[in-house]
């Protein structure tokens, strides 16, 4: 009994060892399928082109999705077929070279190796290959990465840091040169700033009287309008007139040619009259520059009813330089049309003071602003023809010129003079 009993026990025990070596063969077994799966995950994901060829005969056993896209040639066209019988490495004696270095050493690899596509296109790649065993079979493994475009930014690269360099090397020895030239005529440059100056100082000097030579020939103009043009038109309105009134019992058709040609006269007298003005108004000759500031805003304020004029003259007339006068009245009717031209203000403020040793003129407005870049000198971003002619108007007459504007919150315009009286 005893015997039958250990006999029992012995072919029970057997049985679990041979159950539990079982289990582990069905488990390695799945963990084999599932590592199967996982490399055939990758191999089919991979973005890298991918051959698997047999060690001992070169023969492509595998290609991933990635290389078939790459070198456009079918599944077909590349599993069954040496690497050398494949289009890309076709009848080229350096992959059997390669090939057989492979089976010797057991690795290769290419940093740069140009392809040609199915359809023509040459490509670079960078080509890696070893040999590894699977299953007591000796496989090699080809990665294959397109590096075409890696290797044009490369390039590209190099040609610009070759032209940098070279570029570099040409403006180092152009300050080099700019360097030896500039301690050579320091002295010669001190003098042409010095003829710079004078320069500038006589340029100012010639738009001074480049700008008195303008008034005068508009004062010349205004005159002949009115001494020439306007009295002879004055002569054949009243000719007209008379020969009007003269007529006896003119025809209905004869009084409207008559009287559209009395009306066609005075608007053109009219037109005439405000040209002259424009051109030099003979009140600030007759009268002087406050009354005839007066007057301009008397004649803005009939244009513009809507845009209210607060005035400061804190000034007497002999303190203002004749020289001067023209140039702050065409300051004011030029900073008066800027405003009514593009502000869309409704408040303008005139000053004109007399403060210490400065003749100060101010023009001011609650309009919509501009932007001001600021720099050495105030400038205004996209100024208008208006501003510069202010700016330039001032400063060849010998002041300083300076400008001031938000947006939305207006501008204020302000020149000076020294006070020369």
């Amino acid at each position: 009994m005893e015997e039958k009993k250990s006999n029992s026990e012995f072919l029970g025990n057997m049985v679990k060892e041979v159950k539990r070596e079982v289990q582990t063969i069905l488990n390695a077994d799945e963990a084999l399928k599932a590592s199967e799966t996982r490399y055939r995950r990758l191999f089919e994901a991979a973005e890298d082109g991918i051959l698997i060829l047999d060690a001992d005969t070169g023969e492509v056993t595998d290609v991933n999705p990635f290389l078939i896209k790459m070198l456009g040639y079918s599944y077909a066209e590349i599993v069954g077929k040496k690497l050398w019988e494949i289009g890309p490495f076709k009848d080229r004696e350096e992959c059997k070279a390669v090939f057989q270095g492979l089976q010797r050493q057991g690795y290769a690899r290419y940093e740069d190796l140009p392809l040609e596509t199915h359809d023509g296109q040459l490509i670079a790649v960078e080509f890696v290959s070893n040999i590894y065993s699977v299953n007591d079979a000796r496989v090699i493994q080809c990665n294959i990465r397109n590096i075409t475009e890696r290797k044009q930014a490369e390039d590209a690269l190099s040609k610009a840091k070759n032209e940098l360099e070279n570029l570099v090397k040409n403006r180092t020895q152009e300050l080099m040169n700019a360097n030896q030239a500039l301690e050579l005529e320091s002295e010669e440059h001190k003098l042409v700033e010095k003829h710079l100056r004078e320069s500038e100082q006589e340029l100012l000097q010639l738009s001074s009287r480049l700008t008195t030579a303008q008034e005068e020939e508009r004062k010349r103009v205004a005159l002949e309008l009115h001494d020439e043009i306007s009295s002879k038109l004055a002569g054949l309105k009243f000719a007209m007139e008379k020969r009007l009134i003269q007529t006896p019992e003119p025809s209905e058709q004869e009084r409207i040619k008559l009287e559209d040609f009395i009306n066609t006269l005075k608007d053109t007298m009219t037109s005439i009259r405000r040209i002259m003005v424009n051109l030099r108004p003979a009140m600030i000759d007759d009268l002087g520059l406050l009354p005839t500031i007066n007057w301009q805003c008397r004649e803005f304020q009939k244009t513009y009813e809507n845009l209210t004029i607060e005035k400061e003259i804190d000034i007497e007339e002999e303190d203002i330089p004749d020289h001067l006068k023209i140039i702050i009245f065409r300051i004011i009717q030029e900073a008066m049309n800027n405003i009514a031209k593009h502000s869309q203000a409704n408040q303008l403020r005139l000053s004109l003071k007399r403060i210490k040793a400065e003749i100060e003129l101010l023009v001011e407005d609650n309009g919509l602003g501009f932007e001001v870049v600021k720099g050495s000198h105030d400038l205004v971003k996209n100024q208008g023809l208006g501003i510069i002619g202010i700016k330039d108007r001032i400063r060849h007459s010998g002041g300083t010129f300076s400008i001031k504007s938000l947006k939305g919150k207006g501008t204020v315009i302000r020149a000076t003079w020294p006070d020369v009286t």
